[in-house]
């Protein structure tokens, strides 16, 4: 969906403009398509604000209509986003937290529903990576994604495609999906641990395509999921993974 807004007055190169919008947003509680209710007690909230169109050298203006099947083609930006939710909640999401002291009082409340891990991995310091699962207590192959999202960091950092990992955070969620997003992932859980180890990769991998290059995935879903899934089997072929040849 997207809408057209005629300015008052023409915004020349170089120049600023602010705008105001107010929307609201309503979660999908029975239906889970990158964004939804997770559980009783779950939410992955995604996709939820107006985006700025984007104007690129090849096709000029965007005016893709979200179909569910691929991400946004969005431009770079910066966020300052506040977020207010009831005392018993925890929250996790993209970006760099400001206000430590005055949340972090809370992040035993609702411990009985979901377990948390939690490490830092980097010899440098501008480089190092703080990494965050969630998980429910039932989903036994959650309690190695961390080991496992670590282990993927710092193949890509130092193997494929030898490149910084571009977030200094990164989550990974036990939900109910197969979905990347910026400095986050949303996966669902396996029995067998080869696979949850190939899910791990794969969405975290997606740190680079789309979200460090900017891919028009609207367009071209082909080449961030090719690339993405090369630089997985990359990895897999690495650790001898029995999934290796497996797609």
């Amino acid at each position: 969906t997207y809408s057209v807004f005629p300015l008052n007055q023409l915004l020349l190169p170089h120049q600023q403009i602010e705008i105001e919008v107010e929307w609201h947003f309503i979660l999908n509680k029975e239906t889970h398509l990158r964004v939804g209710q997770t559980g009783p007690t779950g939410f992955m909230i995604a996709y939820f604000f107006p985006h700025i169109g984007v104007y690129d050298d090849i096709d000029g203006w965007i005016k893709y209509a979200y179909s569910g099947q691929s991400e946004f083609y969005s431009d770079f930006g910066n966020f300052e986003v506040e977020v207010s939710v009831p005392q018993e909640y925890l929250v996790w999401s993209s970006g760099s937290l400001q206000n430590p002291s005055e949340v972090l009082q809370n992040k035993y409340y609702n411990a009985k529903d979901y377990l948390w891990d939690s490490r830092t991995i980097g010899d440098v310091e501008e480089e190092r990576v703080t990494i965050n699962t969630v998980y429910d207590p039932n989903s036994k192959d959650f309690a190695k994604v961390n080991d496992f999202t670590a282990e993927s960091i710092a193949f890509m950092t130092n193997v494929f495609p030898k490149i910084a990992f571009p977030f200094r955070n990164h989550t990974v969620f036990n939900g109910l999906g197969m979905m990347e997003y910026p400095g986050m992932a949303n996966d669902k859980s396996f029995e067998d641990l080869d696979k949850t180890r190939w899910l791990t990769h794969h969405e975290t991998f997606h740190s680079y395509f789309p979200f460090m290059t900017g891919l028009n995935e609207s367009k071209y879903a082909w080449l961030d999921e090719g690339l993405t899934m090369f630089g997985t089997n990359e990895y897999l072929r690495a650790i001898d993974s029995p999934l290796k040849d497996w797609i």
